[in-house]
Order: C-alpha cells, then sequence, then structure tokens
C-alpha cells in the first residue's frame, strides 16, 4: 500500500536531499515563499513542502497538502534544538511523540497560564479536543529516541529561558518553530502526524558558531527516507 504522504520544512536545507532523490519530480504548487513538489520516493508518492519559518506557515503548507493533494499521512522534518538533560547531542536525531504550543497561553501574576487554564482548546478533530497539546505518531520500534517536543515562535537563546521552559515542560526534549501547526492541521483533518528532527544545538545560551545545521538537516531526512522505504508509516497506524 502506498498512500500519498507529505513532507513540510521550513527551509530548503532541511528537505535538500530529499528533493535530490525525487523520481519524476514535478512542481505541484508555487506562491511567495510556498513551494510544493511532487515526485516518488521507493514508489511512494510524496508531496514535498517547503513552507517558510514558523507555525502560520507551516499551518498553511499542511492545510494546502491534505486539501489539495489528499495526502494521508504527514510529516515535519528540519533540524531542532535539543533541551539539557533530554540525553541528546548535536547531529543526532529524535522523534516526536507529541507537540506542544509553548508559549500560547497567558502571562499572569500567578505565573504562566496554558490554554486549558483559559478555558479555550486550539484544535478539534475526530479524537477530541486539544488544548497546548497534540498527539503524533511515532514507530514502535526504537530507532531513535522519543519524547515530547515544544514548539516556541521565539527561540529560546538564554540559560533563563530554558530553566524556565524545562520547569513547566519538563518532559520536553526538543523545541522546534513549526511542529505544532503540522500536528494541529493533522489533527483537525483526522490524518496521522509525525515528526522527525535533527539536533542542530543545544538550547541555551546561543551559541551559532557551535551549531551542526547541515548534519543535523541530513540526518533527519536519513531518517525520513528509513521510514518511507520501510514502509513503516502504514504498517504501524
Amino acid at each position: 500500500m502506498n498512500l500519498p504522504i507529505g513532507l513540510v520544512a521550513a527551509i530548503p536545507l532541511e528537505l535538500e536531499k530529499i528533493v535530490s532523490l525525487l523520481e519524476d519530480s514535478r512542481p505541484a504548487f508555487n506562491k511567495g515563499k510556498l513551494s510544493i513538489l511532487k515526485g516518488y520516493l521507493f514508489d511512494v508518492p510524496v508531496y514535498v513542502a517547503i513552507s517558510g519559518v514558523g507555525k502560520t506557515n507551516a499551518g498553511v503548507a499542511s492545510t494546502l497538502l491534505l486539501e489539495l493533494f489528499k495526502v494521508k499521512h504527514l510529516v515535519s522534518l528540519g533540524i531542532a534544538g535539543a533541551y539539557p538533560g533530554s540525553g541528546l547531542s548535536p547531529g543526532d536525531v529524535a522523534v516526536a511523540t507529541s507537540e506542544t504550543y509553548g508559549d500560547e497561553g497567558c502571562l499572569s501574576q500567578d505565573g504562566w497560564l496554558d490554554m486549558k487554564a483559559l478555558g479555550h482548546h486550539l484544535a478539534g478533530g475526530n479524537k477530541g479536543r486539544f488544548y497546548n497539546t497534540l498527539p503524533l505518531w511515532a514507530p514502535k520500534v526504537n530507532l531513535w529516541p522519543k519524547g515530547p517536543f515544544l514548539t516556541l515562535s521565539t527561540v529560546t537563546g538564554t540559560r533563563e529561558a530554558s530553566e524556565a521552559l524545562m520547569g513547566r515542560f519538563p518532559e520536553a526534549i526538543c523545541e522546534t518553530m513549526e511542529g505544532a501547526a503540522v500536528a494541529h492541521v493533522a489533527a483537525m483533518w483526522g490524518v496521522p502526524c509525525s515528526e522527525v528532527r535533527g539536533i542542530s544545538n543545544m538550547v541555551g545560551p546561543r551559541d551559532r558558531d557551535s551549531w551542526v545545521v547541515n548534519e543535523a538537516a541530513e540526518a533527519a531526512q536519513e531518517a525520513v527516507l528509513k521510514l518511507i522505504e520501510s514502509r513503516m508509516l502504514w504498517k504501524e497506524e
């Protein structure tokens, strides 16, 4: 069974290797910074979306993949920062078991309040209502470390901010800028969604010289290629 899948990444680097391997590749959509290619990987129909950075861009790309091209599984991929204590190091691959909007809520005199505390769910679908946290599909086999991810509009670049986030979300292992938006759209449509990230840096004091962006982007793509080739995205759903 070769159901069509949709891949969403923010920047071309995060899909460069996959695009180079696409067979029968051709443009499917192009508007502004958003471009979608159609092709085949291991005889599987694949739609590859370069969305642009951030939640809104990722949400638009995901919606188009579902509405225009009827993909049956969404995959968010790219680079991410790993939180201290996650056990991850730059160059590793991590798979999300859930995605959480880390800055949707309210800062009050009594501390940070999430969307449930405010009484507003962010997404709803055939699996119920979702507040800050959205479900994701992850392979049952332990090919790569797995755990909850956070999505933030502002990248964390100080020790103080990192520690504050860890206080709110102690189980989180990675930080992204798009993952929750892809999971959000998938939950609304009732379509499975996965997220695979290569670790480019540790979350904390910003030290761009220590990042391994190219290595992380390639590692994430290699992991996604393995999932597609193995047909694992369908076998375990």
